[in-house]
């Protein structure tokens, strides 16, 4: 957890994210969705971005009536889910 009150302005804490599905209004002078998603996958192959700590379960398909549930009755337990076919 990062306390923004306490580490993030005590100790200067830089954070650095993106969401991949959009651009920010006052970046898409400099960036596109084309861009950004090459960028991250880029980082990705670079081993610069580690995707595997993102995901917290890979189910079969067959059970994805349960992941659904998870995600429905305990958000918190689920980062990112993979449905395996």
């Amino acid at each position: 957890m990062l306390r923004l009150g306490d580490e993030f302005h005590h100790n200067r804490a830089q954070l650095v994210c993106s969401q991949i599905g959009g651009v920010p209004q006052a970046l898409d002078g400099r960036w596109s969705v084309e861009r950004l998603q090459r960028t991250f996958l880029r980082l990705v192959k670079e081993g610069r971005v580690d995707v595997a700590s993102l995901v917290s379960h890979v189910l079969p398909v067959a059970d994805a009536a349960q992941a659904y549930e998870l995600l429905d009755e305990r958000p918190g337990e689920a980062l990112q889910m993979v449905l395996a076919f």
